[in-house]
């Protein structure tokens, strides 16, 4: 049932519209609606464990690493193809955890709607179970009670509820009972609905269910959540690159052993040819990337948790050094989320204070609960709450909606006082006479994003009866008081970091667009707090409206959680979006967003949602683990770029050279043998340091570009592998594959000291003990190795002359130095910003 239709009609109406009564619903007709509508449930498909297991086996890499595995095993390798193995294990296990936790967020859901509820059936209120409620069910409603279903409020009286979960404001909402003269906007304006999952804190009613499960609010965001968020972007770049070299791979092997049986003609064989070719083709592999991977990931996600920060998606974390543009729902995050006495009119008038507590409804009932209240009551002095506790409470007028103001009458000092609260137009209208500048006090206080509340009072004649006391009018103003959020200390300190590293800050809140203006404000973020677009007026716009709005405003409010989402695809269209949020109206954008954040303490929803949680409420620590998450991405791409150039390089040497001889320039296993020596070097480098100036912008796994470089160091590593080969190709064949084993592995470990930098490698600061020791060790192994009788009777290798050494090292000297040119000169003219 439209909850806006319902609003608008008067409690008779809604009860017919349902085909329901004051008496509630049969045992016989909620069994036939259980029928029609279903178990008030959220719905959610299927999936087993084995279908999601099976899902971590069918991406490209996983293709190209099963390829080398068996090309390994085809070479009598069992060892390199039971590593192999275990990175496609490794692999698999870690996204099978990620894909099974995000099954658990519609779980999550459900427990929002409470186990039972008292429902009238056959004209009695029985206790059921939620799943069992059908629309047209009347429903009892106490403080603390979660409501089960979207419902109508049937009762009249003050009723306070919390919609947090739906709007992200903290401050309870007054609902009532009474129809609607106009259609509500959004969920915001609907003062007579509640909505599933919010919860009662004032106020006792009967309401009837007009929609449940799928239909309801929350079954409608769990139906967005599980649509949400399939891939990140750092999964479609590692799938976008492994397809790539997967199509490389192919299109080689085919060609490079149909020009070799061409070209030898009968002297070719065609078997070893095809051994190979496979061998050569997979040696492109990149096989220690799923370690690379999966070691810096792990690494950055240690160095976040020192940081108070809990990574629940090891991919989260290049995808956070990415983020581009950072929303934000601005209570709790940049704010204390809770009201504070901000100001008084008239000024540090301490009466004001008191009167306005006097005038509360909490003085007769218990401790304070409304926000209000509670900002009031901790004002006081000890002194001042004593005074408060010698008026005497005699009677009320409950808080009406409509009037927006509370009545109370009390006693003190042997007189009646009554005494009214409420918003400020209300009050000052029951009053005789103020200040013309009261208006002007109330105007710059919602400019300030403050909310006012007002408080008059009047002596009562000492002997009328309370029945006859007017409560409308002749009241005198005692004051008004304002109240605020406060901004947390550390807020705009991050966002003047986050501007430093060149990411953008939205808002995109529940609250009004006042508060939400005037705190943009405060943090530096907008200059006039007029600078807000409501969630209702980007409804209004069509496509082209909103993808122009997003784009040119950064305060958003009064938006609902699907608002939110729009919003974020929209800017997902252009950006990399990180989303910080809390309440479960968040839980879509949460998973929408490439990077979902949310602070410790946030709901159960928006924490299973999120990728990311931060156990300190500080965006601080957001901006230190976007550094960290720049710093993985940065490492990530330099093994891509070293291990492709060497292996490029090598490859269409290899492959150019093998048409122009009758024998193998380099045996399978030796090929194996020089990337496992070099594979340890390039995996160490997820432990090297990164200047600052290379992580002062976000960071995009960029495949096109990493492939470029590759390509362009490769040529390089080509053009030295000929000359490798016209310098030994009249020597034996073990003579030209021992010396080009040896060129080769040092020209790639020198390859990895110059890519660590976008600068000259001198002046790049020292790398990390790890890349040391490796580079130290392959270094020996491969000088050491030629001279061993493994080498010689297992790999074939033969020792170099000194002069064959210092021609090797001359060639691996001008490689270098060429190496260099062609590396700065691809970052001053791809990125002049370096």
């Amino acid at each position: 049932m439209n909850w806006t239709e319902i609003s608008q009609l008067k409690t008779k109406e809604v009860l017919a519209r349902l085909d329901s009564s004051a008496k509630g619903l049969s045992s016989l007709e909620a069994a036939k609606r259980q029928e029609r509508f279903g178990p008030n449930e959220i719905s959610k498909t299927r999936v087993t464990w084995l279908h999601i297991l099976g899902r971590q086996f069918t991406s490209p890499f996983i293709y190209l690493l099963l390829l080398a595995a068996v090309v390994s095993g085809l070479l009598e390798s069992p060892f390199d193809a039971a590593i192999i193995i275990l990175f496609v294990i490794l692999n698999a296990g870690l996204g099978f955890y990620q894909e099974f936790h995000s099954d658990r967020i519609l779980n999550s859901l459900q427990k929002y709607l409470g186990s039972s509820a008292l429902v009238k059936r056959d004209g009695n209120f029985v206790r059921e179970p939620t799943a069992l409620l059908v629309p047209g069910d009347i429903l009892s409603l106490s403080p603390g009670s979660v409501l089960p279903a979207d419902i109508r409020f049937l009762s009249p009286g003050r009723l306070l509820v919390n919609e947090s979960v739906i709007t992200g404001e903290s401050i309870p909402v007054v609902k009532k009972a009474q129809s609607l003269k106009q259609p509500p906007g959004d969920m915001y304006q609907a003062a007579n609905i509640g909505f599933s999952g919010t919860s009662l804190v004032e106020g006792r009613a009967e309401a009837v269910v007009i929609s449940t499960g799928q239909s309801a609010s929350i079954g409608q965001i769990a139906a967005a959540t599980g649509k949400a968020g399939e891939s990140s972007a750092f999964e479609k770049d590692i799938s976008g690159f492994s397809a790539f070299v997967l199509r490389l791979i192919g299109v080689t092997i085919i060609l490079l052993y149909l020009l070799n049986l061409i070209i030898k003609g009968p002297a070719a064989h065609p078997v070893a040819l095809l051994v190979f070719s496979i061998a050569l083709a997979v040696s492109v592999i990149p096989e220690a990337l799923p370690v690379v991977l999966t070691f810096s990931l792990s690494r950055g996600a240690a160095r976040l948790a020192k940081n108070r920060v809990v990574v629940k998606k090891l991919n989260s974390i290049e995808d956070l050094g990415s983020i581009e543009v950072l929303c934000t729902d601005k209570t709790g995050t940049l704010t204390q989320n809770r009201l504070t006495l901000s100001q008084t009119y008239p000024r540090d008038d301490r009466s004001v204070l008191t009167w306005s507590v006097v005038g509360a409804e909490f003085i007769n009932s218990g401790p304070p609960l409304d926000p209000f209240d509670v900002g009031l009551w901790d004002s006081l002095t000890p002194g001042e709450k004593q005074e408060v506790r010698q008026f005497r409470f005699l009677s009320a007028v409950p808080f009406d909606p409509d009037r927006r103001r509370y009545t109370v009458i009390v006693l003190h000092g042997g007189k009646k006082s009554v005494v009214i609260r409420g918003a400020p137009e209300h009050v000052l209208d029951q009053c005789r006479s103020f200040s013309p500048e009261v208006w002007g006090w109330i105007k710059n206080r919602g400019l300030l994003g403050e909310r006012v509340l007002a408080v008059a009072q009047k002596i009562a004649p000492p002997r009328q009866s309370l029945e006859r006391l007017d409560t409308s009018a002749g009241f005198d103003l005692v004051g008004l008081v304002s109240f605020t959020d406060p901004l947390k200390t550390t807020a705009r300190k991050a966002v003047q970091q986050a501007e430093k590293l060149g990411i953008s800050i939205k808002i995109l809140t529940g609250d009004s667009p006042e508060v939400a203006g005037a705190l943009a404000v405060q943090i530096g973020l907008i200059v006039d707090p007029g600078q807000v677009i409501t969630g209702r007026s980007f409804d209004e716009l069509d496509q082209a409206g909103r993808l122009t709005a997003v784009f040119q405003n950064t305060v958003f409010a009064r938006v609902n959680p699907l608002q939110k989402n729009r919003i974020i695809d929209l800017l997902q269209t252009r950006y990399s979006i990180g989303f910080l949020g809390e309440g479960i109206n968040d839980s879509v954008a949460l998973k929408s967003a490439d990077v979902g954040l949310v602070v410790e303490g946030a709901s159960q929803i928006a924490q299973e949602s999120a990728d990311i949680i931060l156990l300190e409420k500080d965006l601080g620590v957001i901006i230190e683990g976007i550094r960290i998450g720049r710093t993985v991405a940065s490492n990530i791409g330099k093994y891509i770029v070293a291990t492709l150039a060497s292996n490029f390089g090598n490859f269409f040497a290899l492959a150019v050279v093998s048409l122009k001889i009758t024998f193998l320039p380099l045996l399978p296993i030796q090929i194996l043998l020089l990337n496992f020596l070099t594979d340890f070097p390039m995996i160490s480098i997820a432990t090297d340091k990164v200047p600052l100036k290379d992580i002062a912008r976000p960071v995009r796994f960029n495949v096109r570009g990493l492939l470029l470089l590759a390509l362009l160091l490769g040529f390089v590593s080509t053009v030295d592998d000929f000359a490798f080969f016209a310098l030994f190709a009249h020597y034996s064949p073990e003579v030209l594959r021992s010396n080009w084993f040896i060129g080769s592995t040092l020209t790639e470990l020198l390859l990895l000291f110059s890519i660590r930098t976008a600068g000259p490698f001198f002046r790049g600061i020292p790398p990390s003990r790890p890349i040391l020791y490796f580079s130290l060790s392959a270094l020996i192994i491969t000088l050491v190795l030629p001279f061993s009788g493994i080498g010689r009777n297992i790999f074939g290798f033969v020792p170099p002359s000194p002069l064959h050494m210092s021609y090797i090292l001359l060639l691996v000297g001008v490689y270098f130095f060429v190496t260099e040119l062609v590396k700065l000169a691809y970052y001053k003219y791809s990125h002049p910003a370096n």
